[in-house]
């Protein structure tokens, strides 16, 4: 390996150029490797500095994440970064009771029902997050939460590093 890499998890459609490696489970427009997030084979034990992913840890179970992280933990080089957006649990069901959000949204986001149609898979969501399980989550995985915040309209953004 020449150098360590960047990398963008569940890329999708919104392409980030200054990552070395955009990964997606589909083959899209800008994606470098097709690939199941859960599964990165195909990269090397610790080739990464930075692994981020945004709105992709909510599409697994809670079993599932532990395996998911333990991936990216193994791809990660030691003290590298993960970056991780993911829906705010306690935002959304604070504004669902301040009418601020309607049922629906409430539903699809939380992955508790909802009128939903989902085109692909892993895309429904199956285990969202607040701030406390964010931290309860990545300590179990090995993670040291640097700095963990929600954003606005309803991210919570997470900021941790291998240990």
């Amino acid at each position: 390996m020449s150098r360590l890499l960047t990398i963008q998890l569940g890329a999708g459609e919104v392409i980030e150029n200054d990552y070395d490696l955009r990964v997606d489970l589909r083959d899209l427009p800008g994606v470098n490797l097709v690939s199941d997030a859960a599964d990165l084979q195909g990269i090397e034990k610790g080739a990464a500095t930075v692994i981020k992913a945004s709105h992709l840890i909510e599409h697994f179970t809670e079993q599932e994440q532990m395996l998911v992280l333990a991936e990216w933990k193994r791809v990660l080089a030691p003290n590298g970064i993960l970056l991780i957006w993911t829906p705010d649990r306690a935002w959304f069901e604070k504004s669902f009771k301040e009418g601020i959000i309607d049922r629906n949204e409430y539903e699809i986001t939380l992955g508790v029902g909802g009128r939903a149609r989902y085109p692909y898979p892993r895309c429904a969501h199956l285990c969202v997050w607040d701030e406390a399980r964010a931290r309860r989550t990545l300590d179990k995985a090995q993670f040291d939460v640097l700095n963990c915040r929600t954003e606005n309209g309803g991210s919570l953004f997470v900021m941790a590093r291998s240990i």
